[in-house]
């Protein structure tokens, strides 16, 4: 074998770890995110019963008003990354069609 070759064979050695090693961490902090705590639990069930009063109260307007729903964006991405989907997802996905005042 000549060096050009040793060099490139050690490249995509290094390289492969290198992916399988993020792929692990990918794999592990998936994992650590599913994790069910009652801290978790508790702040989704709260965001569940703020969301769905706040939406369901624009489920009968012709407009939103622009702060409303910042907030509301800011708790539904919340809500979302805690795991949580369903029925708050088709009530936010119905009050996004209804227009927004300033």
């Amino acid at each position: 074998m000549n060096t050009e070759m040793i060099w490139k064979l050690v490249i995509a050695i290094v390289t492969a770890n290198a992916a399988i090693i993020g792929f692990i961490q990918y794999l592990i902090d998936r994992h650590d995110r599913k994790k069910v705590t009652p801290e978790r639990m508790m702040l989704r069930a709260l965001g569940e019963e703020k969301l769905g009063k706040m939406l369901r109260k624009w489920m009968h307007s012709d407009v939103r008003l622009a702060d409303d729903w910042r907030i509301i964006e800011n708790l539904y991405e919340g809500y979302r990354a805690l795991g949580g989907n369903g029925e708050i997802k088709k009530l936010y996905e119905e009050a996004e069609r209804i227009p927004t005042t300033e």
